[in-house]
C-alpha cells in the first residue's frame, strides 16, 4: 500500500495528515494488521493573559501520529481512518498544549498553575518506571538472580529517563512554535458608500 497525504480544513485547524502503510503484526501467523498515521495540526485562538492581562490571537502548531489495529484484516479501511483521527486529535491536543505553557510575549510570565498542571502530569509519568523497579527489580530476582534483576532495574531508569527529557524539552521548546498577534480590541466602522455631508 502506498503512503498517502490527505488534507482538510476547518475553521481554526489545517491538518495535513500522513497514512502510513499498514503492515501484519511480527507472529508466526499473522492475525491481523496495524495502522499508522502521522498528523500536524495549526490552531488559532484567543490567548489573554492572566498577569499583564493583554489580549492575543495565538497561532500554534502541533504534531503527533496515531494507531489503530485492524484484528484479522477486517474493515481494514475503517482502522486506517481511526488511525488518522487519532492522529489528527493528538495533533491538534498538542498544539493547544503549546499554547498554555506559552509565556507571555508581553510580560514574559506563563499563566496560573501551569506549571503545577504540567509537571504534576509528568512527574505521575516519571514516577510510574521508578515505582515499578522494586517490585519487577524484586521479582526478577527471585526468579533469576541478581543481574537480571540489575537489566530490570536499568531499564524502568531509562524509561523514566528518557520521559523527564521530553518533558523538560516541552516546557522548553514546544511553546517557541507558537505565534503572538496583537487582538483587535476595536474596529472601525467603515463610512457608507452613500453618506452625504450634514451642515453645522
Amino acid at each position: 500500500m502506498t503512503p498517502s497525504t490527505t488534507s482538510g480544513r476547518s475553521t481554526s485547524t489545517d491538518v495535513d495528515e500522513t497514512v502510513g502503510a499498514r503492515h501484519a503484526l511480527p507472529m508466526p501467523v499473522p492475525i491481523g494488521s496495524a495502522h499508522s498515521a502521522h498528523a500536524t495540526a495549526e490552531i488559532a485562538g484567543a490567548y489573554r493573559c492572566a498577569h499583564c492581562e493583554r489580549e492575543f490571537v495565538a497561532h500554534a502548531f502541533g504534531e503527533s501520529s496515531g494507531e489503530s489495529f485492524s484484528p484479522l484484516f477486517l474493515r481494514e479501511e475503517g482502522a486506517a481512518n481511526a488511525a488518522v483521527a487519532n492522529a489528527r486529535e493528538h495533533a491538534q491536543a498538542d498544539a493547544h498544549e503549546n499554547v498554555l505553557i506559552a509565556p507571555c510575549p508581553r510580560c514574559g510570565l506563563r499563566q496560573p498553575r501551569v506549571a503545577l498542571r504540567f509537571w504534576g502530569f509528568w512527574g505521575f509519568v516519571t514516577a510510574l518506571p521508578v515505582l515499578a523497579i522494586p517490585f519487577i527489580g524484586g521479582l526478577a530476582w527471585l526468579v533469576y538472580g541478581g543481574w537480571q534483576a540489575g537489566l530490570v532495574a536499568l531499564f524502568f531508569t531509562s524509561l523514566a529517563a528518557f520521559a523527564l527529557r521530553a518533558a523538560h524539552q516541552k516546557w522548553t521548546q514546544g511553546w517557541r512554535v507558537v505565534r503572538f498577534e496583537p487582538a483587535m480590541t476595536s474596529r472601525a466602522q467603515p463610512a457608507s458608500a452613500g453618506a452625504t455631508r450634514r451642515p453645522r
